[in-house]
């Protein structure tokens, strides 16, 4: 492979900058992923591919005046989404993750960047995530680093707080107060992944800390919170040293990053794993009207993907849960399911589908195939469910292989559930993290 095809590989995995959004029972790095959180289990930069690689992130000593302003229309629906656009990255060497925005009704307009590059902040601030409340138009909740140093690292898209911000740009506030240290080191919470409650009073977010909160303790720890939109009444969900309830020695490994909440607001779905940070391949639910201990709710079992087989009956795979737990309007669980099994003579097989099931974990059911490629892995990723809860937005880089099938960018994209009436939409983009149609 040429050069610039593994430079453009790279970026697109994230084996540089950013990462690969795969589990961490994954082998290699999925072209099509979005964003790796392994939970403090290890570093927050971390690739799949096996080949840590240490890269400058070059980070401009000053913002770069681009004419960009934060704007999100309060009259029409959007997609809100992370990356970096490639023709930024090569025309101005940007390569830090900044928040655009595109209309869902009108796929042939260009998706817009709303941050600037050092959004708010000098040098350089990241963007991760960016999401709206369902019931305030006005009311934006991003992740941002701008409480942070500047580092240049591949673990530098990962370390950031929740803020508000309205709608036209203004009045960008930090929601929490978990500590920063100003020179990276000592005492620090990053605040990754926010999203609203369906009514719009809360803001569910994961924190992960270099020392226990409730102790001061040094330790990599990661916990679920909730906090209102007025920055009152902060709540640890989960008890980090959850023990399994069928073996007391085991602790139950909870992903809380990509936890999904029913859309009455009274229980979270969390992916899991017994023991380890490997093998996500459980599902818990957590009651949020039972009463809350001092560290958490107690979470109970639903099921486990093991034993499982594809779409012609083929068996022998173990199946994990990757990325995010959806709930759909039905109050159906959906979420993106992989298969894997290793042949001999064959090596690894891996297949992808959106299964959805019954929120007491019964009733599987795929409703989706996600194409692969033997070169850019799972070519659809990061879904998530649309204001309705009846259509998923997500990235693709399915129709942007060249001719040895490498991803050549990752597309937004949107459609119905079972992949029907898909619309794309242009720039592409590396270094893609998450998205949300509001």
């Amino acid at each position: 492979m040429s050069l610039p095809k593994l430079l453009m590989a790279a970026l697109l995995t994230g084996a540089l900058s950013f990462t690969a959004c795969s589990d961490s029972s994954d082998s290699k790095a999925d072209a099509g992923d979005t964003g790796k959180r392994d939970g403090g289990k290890g570093d927050a930069g971390e690739s799949d591919t096996g080949d840590e690689e240490e890269w400058d992130a070059n980070i401009p000593s000053e913002p770069i005046d681009d004419g960009v302003t934060f704007s999100v229309p309060e009259d029409e629906h959007v997609l809100l989404f992370t990356g970096v656009d490639i023709d930024s990255f090569f025309d101005k060497g940007a390569q830090v993750t900044e928040i655009f925005r595109a209309n869902p009704d009108a796929p042939e307009n260009p998706a817009v960047q709303i941050t600037p590059y050092g959004f708010n902040r000098s040098p350089t601030d990241n963007h991760d995530v960016a999401t709206r409340s369902p019931t305030d138009p006005s009311l934006i909740a991003i992740q941002s680093g701008a409480a942070f140093p500047v580092v240049n690292s591949a673990s530098a898209p990962f370390r950031g707080n929740i803020y508000l911000i309205n709608a036209d740009g203004s009045n960008k506030r930090r929601l929490t107060d978990a500590p920063v240290s100003e020179t990276g080191g000592g005492k620090t919470c990053s605040e990754l992944l926010p999203f609203f409650s369906y009514d719009g009073e809360w803001i569910y977010f994961w924190r992960t800390c270099t020392f226990v909160q409730q102790t001061g303790v040094p330790a990599n720890v990661e916990y679920m919170y909730r906090i209102r939109t007025n920055g009152e009444d902060e709540q640890l969900l989960v008890d980090p040293d959850l023990k399994s309830p069928t073996d007391p020695s085991k602790t139950i490994y909870m992903v809380f990053a990509f936890g999904g909440l029913s859309r009455d607001g009274t229980k979270l779905f969390v992916k899991s794993s017994e023991g380890n940070s490997a093998n996500i391949s459980q599902l818990y639910v957590m009651d949020l009207t039972q009463p809350k201990s001092p560290v958490g709710f107690q979470a109970t079992h639903l099921t486990t993907f093991d034993a499982l087989s594809d779409e012609d009956g083929e068996g022998g795979y173990q199946g994990y849960v990757h990325q995010a737990i959806m709930v759909q309007a039905n109050n159906k669980l959906l979420y993106q399911l992989k298969l894997h099994k290793t042949v001999t003579g064959v090596g690894d097989v891996v297949k992808w589908y959106l299964e959805e099931r019954d929120p007491d974990g019964s009733n599987p059911k795929r409703v989706r195939t996600i194409p692969s490629s033997g070169r850019a892995g799972n070519l659809q990723s990061a879904f998530t469910l649309d204001y309705t809860g009846t259509r998923v937005a997500y990235f693709t880089c399915e129709h942007a292989l060249d001719e040895e099938g490498y991803c050549t960018g990752l597309q937004p994209a949107i459609s119905d559930i079972n992949g029907e009436n898909e619309k794309l939409f242009t720039p592409k983009f590396y270094g893609t993290r998450w998205i949300h149609w509001d």
